[in-house]
């Protein structure tokens, strides 16, 4: 069985696209050619690769295990190319990064922004998915780096430790609280909190600990986006336990408060994840580097008095215009 490198890139974009005609577009060739492509590559393989059920395509039994090895391939070619670059500060290589929206919005931008000011040359291409489609990227190889908001195990996957932020409770500015530098969670028990939905990341980071001290807690409101809940605090509608670099924007403009938690174990640990088969790829490691010399500890902004409002946002806020869903 001979395998063509050139059918083998076919081959890898339909399974990559999903069908023959969005393969095609990619490569800039016909559909019937992708076909032939494949066609050749089945009799190359000695069996059927795809399958097609209610006019889309599967893969067969053969195909899921070539996809594998195709994958493997061109992540090898992705990292010799990448290896050839390194000299030249990665000069028109490509980096996918890939992570959750919410970690891409609030946390990926120190690390890209590091990257392009160390090599300024690379190209670098940001995916944003939903936790399983994070994952099922770095797993097909489709990208090179992820940025995971909490410990997946998987095990293709190499996770690490990128950086921790802490849990700050987020009060509105003319809340008692809000020139404290820091306060006992317990003091949470009498409030009216606004958390995201259950099972987010954050919310279940601080039950958790919650429940380790005891606590009993009140949710007065759930919010699906932290966009929302930031928002409501502003206006008075309750306070809210979020991670720091959420709210950092709002709190060096003077809008919000952020206020440090007594007790050790707030906090919220991203990760950086990647294929175990490119652990080893010069432009993988690369990214660690940049990674590890991020500033890990930077300083809760602080709580000095900061510039007024526009004019008219004290007014509103007497008036909150978002309210608990029915």
């Amino acid at each position: 069985m001979a395998l063509g490198l050139n059918q083998l890139r076919v081959f890898d974009a339909v399974v990559r696209a999903g069908s023959f005609a969005r393969a095609a577009e990619r490569l800039a060739v016909t559909p019937p050619a992708v076909s032939l492509q494949i066609r050749l590559l089945e009799e190359a393989c000695g069996a059927p690769l795809f399958e097609r059920v209610a006019r889309r395509i599967r893969l067969t039994a053969a195909g899921e295990t070539l996809a594998r090895y195709s994958a493997r391939i061109f992540a090898l070619v992705t990292d010799a190319e990448g290896a050839v670059a390194r000299d030249q500060g990665f000069a028109h290589a490509r980096l996918r990064l890939v992570s959750g929206a919410g970690v891409a919005a609030y946390y990926l931008p120190p690390l890209w922004t590091a990257i392009v000011r160390r090599y300024p040359e690379l190209q670098v291409q940001i995916a944003v998915g939903n936790s399983a489609r994070v994952l099922e990227q770095l797993v097909s190889l489709e990208a090179d780096v992820g940025v995971l908001g909490s410990e997946h195990a998987h095990p293709e996957l190499t996770v690490v430790p990128l950086f921790r932020d802490p849990l700050v409770v987020v009060v509105a500015r003319e809340h008692p609280w809000a020139h404290h530098r820091s306060i006992s969670v317990r003091a949470l028990q009498g409030e009216r909190l606004i958390l995201r939905e259950e099972g987010s990341s954050g919310r279940s980071i601080l039950e958790q600990r919650m429940r380790s001290l005891g606590m009993r807690w009140r949710v007065a409101m759930e919010i699906s986006s932290n966009e929302v809940i930031k928002r409501a605090i502003e206006l008075g509608t309750g306070v809210s336990v979020m991670s720091r670099a959420l709210v950092r924007r709002e709190v060096e403009g003077g809008y919000l408060c952020a206020i440090a938690l007594r007790e050790p174990g707030f906090s919220r640990t991203m990760y950086l994840a990647c294929h175990r088969q490119r652990e080893d790829s010069p432009l993988v490691r690369a990214v660690r580097e940049v990674a590890a010399s991020l500033d890990r500890a930077a300083a809760i902004p602080g709580q000095r008095r900061q510039p007024d409002p526009p004019p008219g946002r004290r007014a509103r806020a007497a008036r909150p215009d978002v309210r608990p869903a029915p």
